[in-house]
């Protein structure tokens, strides 16, 4: 048995799924433990749920064709620690994978379950790749080889993880949505919500948009009242002030909360966090500008999902906010240079991926229509890439990076295929581990 070290990210049993799934082992004289003559008609698929790990495996063994489960373990004692003798899911296993068969397995009746053994046929050369993956101590663990994988197989990688990183959203938004009743004019508002708080302030906008329904704002008879509730509820009313936009607002909202019962759940100011961003990205200003969208915008999903390009979302995402807004970035300041033109394109850019993309794939998912996928794909690959460390870190490595979609792809691959070192479900790692 080749040695698996100390590395406890060093996991044979996600090494042996892939060798199964490909049949990347040696076929000479294949049999089982016992001896018996072995023919592998298909390894079944894949399972990500509970139960064996392969369902619909078809095999000969001896003069018997087999069909059913196949379940893999690096021992085959591991049967017994998992405690699938005690699981019914199990009864039908029609073949036992492992490195190192160092028990028998039987059934509830005492039948074997016949037992193919890997370890010695496994090709040294994957196993010595798939080693050096996971003790990389770069960041992403193939980086010194990215320059040898064919581009075919880098847009695989890139477009299968945006995929799923779509995907992923969708389905957390979807789940969203059943926790509001199958509201989708208000799943919307709490999704575009928290990303206009982007990465610093989007948990502020979470729980903003939990204090004020988006039912209450449509309420509101103009934009200062709308302004007035929203930053009454982030608690940026709670004090008087000086300044007499302020004490505007302050009066409005006390007259607003008043009247539809919002006294309890508003958030404190100190919940904000206004250090180390630019004045353009404060809390106060962003929740002006989400104001503005709001009271501009009377159906939100079907606005948003009828966005087809960067120039569609500026006109939908730059509603012009109060004259107020236009030269303050918090109470009491007064902006002195250039006025405020509202959000930028990285921003606008930004809404797009996480809010309008996110939007369509779920209500594909939700309605069965792929097309409404596909545009999403087509609009991320419209959009330029994002700018941040770690897509600059693919650059350097030689990953090339076109549009947003690309960007998306690999941040995805980043988090939950490199940070995680899943390295053969990737196409690249997949590459890089064939044997010869």
């Amino acid at each position: 048995m080749v040695n698996r070290g100390n590395n406890p990210r060093f996991s044979y049993e996600s090494l042996l799924h892939y060798v199964w799934q490909h049949q990347y082992f040696s076929k000479e004289k294949l049999a089982t433990a016992n001896g018996d003559e072995l023919v592998v008609r298909s390894p079944g698929y894949l399972n990500n749920h509970a139960g064996p790990d392969f369902h619909e495996a078809r095999l000969r063994i001896g003069e018997v064709e087999w069909a059913g489960q196949v379940e893999i373990h690096i021992k085959a004692s591991d049967w017994l620690v998992h405690g699938h003798q005690e699981d019914e899911a199990y009864e039908n296993v029609i073949l036992h994978v492992v490195w190192d068969n160092d028990t028998p397995i039987t059934r509830r009746d005492g039948s074997l379950i016949p037992v193919l053994v890997l370890g010695d046929r496994t090709p040294p050369d994957l196993v010595r790749r798939y080693r050096q993956l996971l003790t990389s101590s770069f960041l992403i663990p193939c980086e010194t080889a990215v320059g040898q994988v064919p581009a075919l197989t880098l847009l695989s990688m890139k477009e299968r993880a945006a995929n799923s990183r779509l995907r992923r959203k969708s389905i957390e938004l979807v789940k969203l949505l059943k926790g509001n009743g199958g509201d989708w004019e208000e799943t919307t508002y709490q999704v575009l919500a928290r990303n206009f708080g982007f990465k610093v302030n989007a948990e502020g906008f979470s729980q903003l948009c939990r204090t004020v329904s988006l039912l209450t704002l449509r309420k509101c008879g103009n934009l200062e009242q709308t302004e007035a509730l929203l930053l009454g509820q982030a608690g940026f009313l709670d004090d008087p002030e000086e300044d007499p936009y302020h004490q505007k607002l302050r009066k409005e909202y006390q007259y607003l909360s008043h009247k539809f019962g919002l006294s309890k759940g508003k958030l404190h100011r100190a919940r904000w966090r206004f250090l180390r961003l630019r004045p353009a990205n404060f809390p106060t200003l962003r929740i002006a500008q989400f104001a503005a969208m709001i009271q501009q915008t009377p159906n939100l999903l079907s606005s948003l999902t009828s966005v087809n390009n960067l120039e569609d979302a500026r006109m939908l995402f730059q509603a012009p906010v109060s004259p107020y807004w236009q030269k303050h970035y918090r109470f009491n300041t007064a902006y002195t240079e250039t006025g405020i033109t509202g959000l930028g394109d990285d921003s606008i850019r930004s809404l797009v991926i996480n809010t309008i993309c996110t939007l369509l794939t779920a209500r594909g998912l939700h309605t069965d229509d792929n097309r409404l996928e596909e545009r999403a794909l087509h609009l991320m690959s419209s959009l330029p890439p994002e700018e941040n460390s770690i897509i600059t870190h693919w650059k350097t490595v030689g990953m090339v990076v076109e549009n947003a979609l690309d960007s998306q792809g690999l941040l995805e691959q980043y988090h939950f295929g490199c940070q995680r070192r899943q390295c053969l479900q990737c196409p690249v790692g997949a590459w890089l581990t064939k044997p010869d």
